[in-house]
């Protein structure tokens, strides 16, 4: 049996979580997600607790890497420049 993309699992956990977000408390709302180009870290916005964070694939492991100023509640989607500034779209 091959094992599954581990992005491909991740999507589909997210996937399920949102389906079960009523029954599930998770410890973040990750909505979308980006890698650095220069690096390969994965970089998204929790919108639970207002935070950038970084993803590790290999154990699912997400880590906070700076709080925002609260500037928007909810991020839908994340991306990179060809500089490697992140931003963030939201409302």
């Amino acid at each position: 049996m091959n094992p599954i993309d581990p992005i491909i699992l991740f999507f589909l956990l997210g996937l399920f979580a949102g389906l079960a977000r009523a029954e599930l408390r998770l410890p973040a709302a990750i909505y979308d997600f980006a890698f650095d180009p220069f690096t390969g870290i994965a970089y998204g916005y929790d919108s639970q607790n207002q935070r950038v964070v970084s993803i590790n694939f290999t154990t699912f492991e997400v880590q906070s890497i700076s709080r925002t100023r609260q500037i928007a509640s909810s991020i839908a989607s994340v991306f990179f420049d060809a500089f490697g500034n992140l931003y963030g779209y939201g409302s």
